[in-house]
């Protein structure tokens, strides 16, 4: 198993690149459209990355995502995000489109294929 700031095989670090950008995308939804603050998906991954891999999603952005920073990658994360609401029309819109229900099925089918990997 793999220790803090050790490297990550390719399939894994591509699987929680996308799982962090996810999970962020889910709580800024929640956030934005729902009043929901409580970053529950992205401290859940926390939970499951420290407990796996002893690293935390900020580890990943850092050293995983192109931007090799947590803050660049936050802020990439964000504006897409606020593109692809704008782009639906807004919260209202994305809600009747599915947006969320989206979002929920790609983060619990990542959740579940990092439950999986050894």
């Amino acid at each position: 198993m793999p220790g803090p700031r050790d490297p990550l095989d390719p399939i894994t670090a591509e699987l929680l690149v996308n799982l962090v950008r996810v999970a962020a995308q889910y709580d800024l939804y929640s956030a934005r459209c729902r009043g929901d603050v409580s970053g529950r998906r992205t401290d859940n991954l926390k939970k499951a990355l420290v407990r796996k891999y002893g690293i935390t999603p900020t580890q990943v952005q850092d050293d995983h995502f192109p931007e090799r920073s947590h803050r660049a990658a936050r802020r990439n994360i964000e504006k897409d995000f606020v593109r692809q609401i704008a782009q639906l029309g807004g919260c209202r819109e994305a809600k009747k489109a599915g947006f969320q229900d989206d979002l929920r099925a790609r983060y619990l089918e990542l959740m579940d294929k990092l439950y999986q990997l050894p």
